[in-house]
């Protein structure tokens, strides 16, 4: 094989192998606020109405609390609960808490809205925290909790385990926790969308680039010792 056949070969092998290796190296960040509203065991994940069924079981399970039955909302809700907005439940409900009306809220209603299923809508997520069922928390702010989704290979046909553990969350009242605190997670199946470009891309970009170089020095060398 000529050597600038071979080096083609070389050059196009480390290109492929790279490419790849970036693609399933890739990590992507996602911001979640943790809702200010005032609340009685239930929290509010919001992640701008961005969460299917699986992933909202996925966050809260990340801030080690559950997903919310629609029993554990009502109760919260017959104490005083309320938000504008609406999330999933474990049930495969969603549901908004209304007390008072407001056109902006549910359009006007008021009770526990609870609505059926609908597996291709995207919510946000009332997490339990059974720790404080029946005890009114209340933040000051919402609080923004950026989550790194590690190792993520999108259209994965199986699932993986989850491993992470988020920086400050999980005690009884979340007021500990850091603005800035980063969980790392495996990314399971159901969380397919990348919404960042990893740093293993760039270093990827980089060794194709010094696999192009090497290619080229190999094909001068050549050439200059057959002259």
């Amino acid at each position: 094989m000529a050597p600038t056949t071979m080096a083609r070969f070389s050059v196009f092998g480390c290109l492929a192998v790279v490419l790849v290796s970036a693609k399933i190296l890739t990590f992507a960040r996602e911001q979640i606020v943790i809702d200010g509203f005032c609340r009685y065991g239930i929290v509010l994940v919001k992640g701008n109405y961005s969460f299917s069924l699986d992933k909202a079981i996925e966050v809260c399970g990340l801030l080690n609390y559950t997903l919310a039955t629609s029993e554990e909302l009502e109760q919260a809700y017959n104490v005083g609960y309320e938000t504008c907005r609406y999330g999933w439940t474990a049930d495969g409900k969603y549901v908004i808490p209304r007390h008072k009306p407001q056109d902006t809220c549910a359009k006007g209603q008021i009770g526990l809205l609870i609505y059926e299923s609908q597996q291709n809508k995207s919510f946000d997520a009332y997490c339990f925290n059974s720790s404080e069922m029946g005890v009114k928390y209340c933040n000051k702010s919402d609080v923004i909790v950026t989550i790194t989704w590690k190792n993520v290979v999108p259209d994965s046909n199986s699932s993986t385990t989850t491993t992470a553990t988020a920086m400050g969350v999980g005690n009884s009242t979340l007021n500990m926790i850091d603005a800035n605190a980063t969980a790392d997670y495996v990314l399971d199946k159901h969380m397919k969308a990348i919404k960042g470009t990893s740093i293993y891309f760039w270093i990827a970009l980089l060794i194709a680039l010094m696999c192009g170089l090497a290619a080229a020095i190999y094909i001068t060398v050549i050439t200059c010792s057959r002259s």
